[in-house]
């Protein structure tokens, strides 16, 4: 007697991958959603600097402060599926 066959494969991709030319659906979607909310965060946070009369030691510590709240935000978007929105 021979194996049972395999399931039939879908004829259209699945709903995670699908939406769109490349960056519009699935996880390109969030993912590049989650670099344009980080692109637009660091282009915000480089204004202030520029109006700022932060001291070098204040810098730093702003700076890093910015770093840990951005890299957390990010990865907890990644983890989720999700875009920040503000």
């Amino acid at each position: 007697m021979l194996p049972a066959r395999p399931p039939a494969r879908p004829a259209s991709p699945p709903a995670a991958l699908a939406g769109g030319y490349y960056g519009e659906g699935g996880i390109q979607k969030y993912a590049f959603g989650i670099e344009n909310w980080a692109f637009d965060q660091y282009d915000a946070f480089i204004a202030d600097l520029r109006t700022g009369t932060r001291t070098p030691a204040q810098l730093k510590t702003d700076l890093a402060a910015w770093q840990q709240s951005i890299a957390q935000t990010v990865k907890t978007h990644y983890i989720n599926g999700t875009i920040p929105t503000s």
